[in-house]
């Protein structure tokens, strides 16, 4: 017998084990209002739990004499309704028709009747949980997979297993070792950085590699793949694992004829064999590791919650995989030129599951032949999609009253990209703002909102309402860089053309684009430097990916 939450399904149920989003004390209020009554039955166990269902119960009794009252208001009505759904004991009050037309009397002996049907209720489930038997069917090792498949068939009616529980079951058919506990393992273990994959601005710093051959460096637990407080793992790496190996397991040779989008389906996860579950973890572990460290070194991604399309770690793991790849300077340089070039093209906007594959046929193509056709077909969409990078849009000019808005990731992956170009901290020079930094980064607005005041708008100091008008055009993604926590405190909402008297530091302004004079006293003299910004932004991109994929 399963209980899901109180009712199953919808975003709008309550989720008693979410105590940040619901706090117990909203749960009486919740079961008690609405369409319909509710009674939460896993406060049927638990320590301090039946104080909480009494309380609802006796709400819940409590609303339905209110109704009553309501709606039985004349005399015979009342008699009608004691006679046919009362008990006993309050039948007695209608032999005195009198009695019942007096509201005080008939309140009363409803209340009586409410907190014996809020006793009888908690005791009536009560008992049916205590009559319920468990039985346990224990099953010899080399039959487990069968018990799997008789088990998932059974628990069609039910709460259905997920994907990953099933793989972890398959996997017990022929090892005692807990599946979950197998990746972990590979997760936490050490792993081989190639040169290879260091990016042109970083491969020279000593302090860096020093740091990635490190014992301390790891790629997968630096971007958070694992919570290591509580030894879980992020379910976007578990998606990701569970592609990658059908994947390998159904396409080990990497012919591209094989592929297809259907090998990262549920059927496909499943039917990887047991073998394979256990011969390919490491492989899959050590691939999805260098995807990420990929992901860190040349995207600028510093956490798995960052990662704006999680395919593309598939991709990327897949593609890794290939030991022919893994040492090749240029795979590198071709997949760094294919990740700005899918995000800023707005390529996985759609159909990512299919464009996924499609990435993997054609990056393979692309390193076995040379071939540049595919990749500069999408170099062409770069900055030039309606509704996602186009200049208009994205600097918030367009006000056609659509409600689309630029999304916010493009954020971070503005800020990133110039993160992985590196710069010194705007004000600490002894600071260098890098994918592998140890500060504490956050993004911060060029034109700082407090540098012009609109008509309309009262702005001040770290206005939050502002900051969360997604149409307001200072809240563009161009309008956004990486500094430090101390340099945002240090600057708030200053002027742009005051803060910048105080960076001495000419390279790094000259890559932020933070170079010239800046007259912000208008919103029309705001907006051209956002254009010029966009511009040099735009022209970055595009030079950084023709110098890689030329």
């Amino acid at each position: 017998m399963v209980y899901d939450y109180i009712i199953p399904g919808g975003e709008d149920c309550f989720n008693p084990f979410d105590t940040k989003k619901h706090a117990k004390s909203e749960l009486i209020g919740y079961c008690s209002t609405g369409k319909e009554y509710l009674v939460p039955l896993y406060l049927l166990t638990g320590k301090n739990n039946s104080a909480w269902l009494t309380s609802i119960v006796k709400r819940i009794a409590e609303n339905v004499i209110l109704d009553i009252l309501d709606d039985y208001d004349g005399k015979e009505d009342k008699l009608l309704f004691v006679k046919s759904v009362l008990t006993e004991e309050i039948q007695e009050l209608a032999e005195n028709p009198d009695n019942i037309d007096d509201k005080t009397e008939f309140e009363k002996e409803l209340r009586k009747q409410g907190d014996n049907w809020a006793t009888a209720l908690i005791a009536y489930l009560n008992s049916c949980l205590n009559n319920i038997q468990l039985n346990q069917i224990i099953v010899d090792n080399h039959k487990r997979a069968r018990a799997i498949n008789i088990y998932e068939n059974l628990n069609k009616g039910g709460v259905p297993l997920g994907t990953f529980e099933l793989v972890m079951a398959k996997f017990a058919s022929i090892s005692d070792e807990n599946y979950n506990d197998k990746i972990l393992n590979n997760i936490k273990r050490r792993h081989s950085y190639p040169e290879e994959v260091f990016s042109s601005k970083l491969k020279n710093n000593d302090d860096i590699k020093k740091y990635i051959y490190s014992e301390e460096y790891n790629a997968s637990l630096k971007l958070r793949s694992v919570d290591l407080d509580n030894d879980v793992i992020a379910s976007a790496y578990l998606d990701a694992y569970l592609d990658v190996i059908s994947l390998y397991s159904h396409c080990p040779d990497f012919d591209i004829s094989k592929l297809n989008v259907n090998l990262v389906k549920r059927d496909k996860i499943l039917a990887v064999s047991a073998h394979d579950l256990k011969n390919k973890c490491d492989e899959v572990c050590e691939a999805l590791d260098l995807a990420m460290f990929f992901l860190q070194m040349r995207c600028g991604v510093r956490s798995i919650k960052e990662m704006n399309y999680n395919l593309i770690l598939v991709v990327l793991a897949y593609l890794l995989l290939n030991p022919s790849y893994k040492k090749v300077a240029k795979i590198y340089d071709y997949l760094d030129a294919w990740y700005w070039i899918i995000i800023f093209s707005g390529y996985f906007n759609t159909d990512q599951t299919e464009r996924a594959i499609v990435c993997i046929k054609n990056l393979i193509l692309l390193f076995e032949t040379d071939d540049k056709t595919w990749i500069k077909g999408l170099e062409q969409n770069v900055f030039k999609v309606d509704y996602f990078t186009e200049k208009e849009f994205l600097l918030l000019n367009k006000n056609d009253g659509t409600g689309i808005y630029p999304k916010e990731f493009l954020r971070d992956v503005i800020c990133q990209f110039f993160m992985i170009n590196t710069y010194k901290g705007l004000y600490d020079a002894n600071v260098l703002v890098q994918p592998f930094t140890e500060e504490v980064l956050e993004k911060h607005h060029v034109i700082p909102l407090g540098s012009l005041k609109m008509p309309d708008e009262k702005i001040s100091k770290g206005d939050k309402q502002l900051r969360k008008k997604r149409e307001y055009f200072l809240n563009s993604p161009v309008n956004f860089i990486y500094v430090t926590k101390d340099e945002n405190i240090a600057i708030l909402d200053e002027k742009i053309a005051d803060y910048t008297k105080r960076i001495t530091n000419y390279a790094s302004k000259s890559l932020l684009g933070l170079i010239g004079e800046f007259d912000t006293s208008t919103e029309e003299m705001c907006r051209k430097i956002l254009s010029n910004r966009y511009d040099d932004i735009y022209g970055k991109v595009m030079d950084h990916i023709q110098i890689l994929i030329p």
